[in-house]
């Protein structure tokens, strides 16, 4: 296949952007994402580098996504706290606004 860019290919890029845009609703393809998710789809869930849901008795009902600031350490405060990389503050729920979705909040969504 064919690549036009400006496109980016990884999903780590595709979240990151919809995070920057700040409207999940300029990023639609995140409803479709989550609802495979929940439903365990195998090439969704190959796109990660693990099944976040792996272990669980049942498949997941719910699903949030929560937003997170991440600010490097300097490398002298990495060693003195023995954490690598990166503090995190957690800054809010962005989906839904309070709760969390089921697929069939979400089947609605991308139909």
């Amino acid at each position: 296949p064919r690549f036009i860019s400006p496109y980016h290919y990884r999903l780590d890029w595709q979240f990151w952007i919809a995070a920057s845009i700040q409207r999940l609703e300029y990023s639609p393809w995140i409803y479709s994402f989550l609802l495979k998710l929940l439903q365990q789809d195998p090439d969704t869930l190959g796109l990660l580098e693990g099944d976040p849901f792996q272990g669980e008795n049942e498949p997941p009902r719910y699903i949030r996504i929560d937003k997170y600031r991440y600010e490097f350490y300097k490398p002298k405060e990495a060693k003195e706290i023995n954490k690598p990389y990166w503090k995190r503050e957690f800054v809010g729920q962005v989906f839904p606004p309070e709760g969390a979705a089921t697929a069939d909040v979400l089947k609605e969504m991308t139909n």
